[in-house]
């Protein structure tokens, strides 16, 4: 079950791609929210029986997102949160473990960008978003790979074209897609197909494409399941967050 919350909620981080920079990242501006909004944040992510430095890590990043005036709980906003319910008293101890702490470069609350998990590692800001953040840099995280298959047909009526499907990649990050004199760019097609991420193979048969897509969601950042991998070596928080997070540290935010 928490594995489908994940997905779910993760799902709508790269449904919200197209929308702008922190709908990027599922989230809207609003006013600052309280402990209860992070605790049904963590339990949405990492259920209640998670590792206690995820939530932890995750905890940080929130914070960070409410320091910057990026954080609302709506659930008409497009962000999922989950009923605590269970046994998730013991998080709300973990959440003022770190209360006010906040993710920084150059003494400033940074974007903290996050996604549900990787291909191998994850992607630079700059390759995704087209814009240098010295801190979102790519690093070695968890290696998630999805398969799908997309029906010829349906493809063909979709875009309106007669001719195969083939990709135009930059470096791992597929950059358009090509039907003939039809260039297709690479987000689009992957939202209309409901492929996960932007890093994916076509492979044509007969009467299909077989998707083989590496990761979930933009790949920027923190990954939600790169750490729980790292946690569970042994790795604090702050080494999970400065793990994503280039040349970052974590302290209170300057008022």
């Amino acid at each position: 079950m928490k594995r489908f919350v994940l997905r779910l909620f993760c799902g709508l981080l790269v449904l919200a791609l197209p929308i702008g920079v922190f709908e990027l990242l599922g989230l809207i501006s609003g006013e600052k929210e309280s402990k209860g909004d992070i605790l049904s944040a963590l339990v949405s992510v990492y259920g209640t029986e998670g590792d206690e430095e995820c939530y932890k890590a995750f905890a940080v990043i929130l914070n960070t997102l409410k320091e910057r005036g990026e954080f609302s709980p709506s659930k008409e906003e497009g962000y999922l949160w989950s009923e605590t319910g269970g046994d998730a008293e013991w998080i709300e101890e973990v959440i003022s473990s770190v209360e006010g702490q906040v993710l920084l470069y150059e003494n400033k609350p940074i974007l903290a960008a996050f996604h549900q998990s990787s291909g191998g590692s994850t992607l630079s800001y700059k390759s995704v978003f087209g814009e240098e953040v010295p801190y979102l840099l790519p690093v070695e995280s968890d290696s998630v790979t999805e398969r799908q298959t997309l029906s010829k047909t349906h493809l063909m009526e979709l875009y309106g074209v007669s001719d195969g499907f083939s990709v135009v990649s930059d470096g791992e990050k597929v950059k358009e897609i090509m039907a003939g004199e039809k260039i297709i760019p690479a987000d689009d097609f992957r939202r209309q197909c409901g492929i996960y991420s932007t890093v994916f193979e076509l492979r044509e048969k007969e009467e299909e494409y077989e998707v083989l897509s590496k990761g979930i969601g933009h790949q920027v950042g923190f990954s939600v399941t790169g750490a729980e991998e790292l946690a569970g070596e042994g790795k604090s928080y702050e080494e999970i967050l400065k793990h994503y997070y280039s040349g970052v540290s974590i302290g209170k935010a300057l008022k």
